[in-house]
């Protein structure tokens, strides 16, 4: 998968006119993996989906454009019999429970890399579909509570944040960003299909 994500590395280094997504197919002999998504210019968004030799599915990953860059949003790793790799994985899961006509009770479960880990989600209901004000607005703190938090929304409202993810280490502690997007057309990673 660090094929992946350094081609995508490069494909923000040369550039993207913004202009037509196109579907393809992409082989890297020396990872021995065939790779399919969709492209603007250069530049992966939306779903990859990754095959060994066998045609065995490995990987499925989410590249969003944030803050005029490309980001590997979220990744699912299976193993030779399809099964996930929850310690090479980092995902989120959300499910929806209707309250009333007006509003519904969003449930966001978050497996992150870091195993031992806590979790923030940091939000605002104005945060652009690049996430490129976020360091602009006051962003609300929900803190997930063994990497489940529930978040009450009105019916078709959007909702755009971060999930912060801390490891804190003897000294020192590390962070990883997931930017977070969910609206009535939102569909998790886990339930894309072959």
């Amino acid at each position: 998968m660090r094929i992946l994500v350094i081609c995508s590395l490069l494909f923000v280094i040369l550039g993207c006119k913004k202009d037509k997504i196109r579907f393809v197919q992409k082989s890297y002999p020396e990872d021995s993996l065939i790779s399919e998504g969709y492209m603007i210019d250069t530049i992966p968004i939306k779903y990859w989906k990754s095959f060994d030799l066998q045609k065995r599915l490995v990987a499925i990953s989410e590249f969003k454009l944030i803050n005029n860059g490309v980001y590997l949003y979220q990744e699912i790793v299976f193993d030779k019999h399809g099964d996930t790799l929850f310690d090479n994985s980092n995902f989120f899961i959300c499910k929806t429970e209707i309250i009333n006509k007006d509003s519904l009770l969003l449930k966001i479960e978050y497996d992150g890399i870091y195993k031992e880990s806590y979790g923030l989600f940091l939000y605002n209901y104005n945060i652009n579909d690049d996430f490129s004000n976020v360091d602009k607005l006051k962003l609300d703190t929900i803190f997930f509570d063994a990497n489940k938090i529930e978040i009450r929304l009105l019916r078709n409202k959007k909702i755009k944040g971060i999930i912060k993810e801390i490891k804190f280490l003897s000294n020192t502690y590390k962070t990883r960003n997931v930017y977070f997007d969910y609206d009535k057309d939102y569909q998790d990673i886990s339930e894309i299909k072959l």
